[in-house]
């Protein structure tokens, strides 16, 4: 447990990740323990960006329909609009 944060790490999902963007934030905000961290999106030029732009690993970015996601082994799901 870090100081300042009553919770365990949780394991981070956004939905429709782009080009990584809150992914940077999350990772490097220091406000959430993190267990792990991905972002899927199902256009292949936004993963490509989000790796090179914002040094994203392969391990943290997925190209994959959210419609046949398993969701099951998130504690967050972040989805905007």
């Amino acid at each position: 447990r870090r100081k300042g944060r009553p919770y365990r790490p949780v394991h981070f999902l956004e939905v429709g990740c782009g080009i990584g963007r809150n992914l940077f934030v999350v990772k490097h905000g220091d406000v959430l323990q993190l267990a792990s961290l991905l972002g899927i999106d199902i256009a292949p030029g936004y993963i490509a960006q989000a790796r090179r732009f914002f040094f994203l690993e392969d391990q943290e970015t997925q190209i994959t329909d959210a419609m046949t996601f398993d969701y099951s082994r998130f504690d967050v799901v972040y989805y905007y609009r």
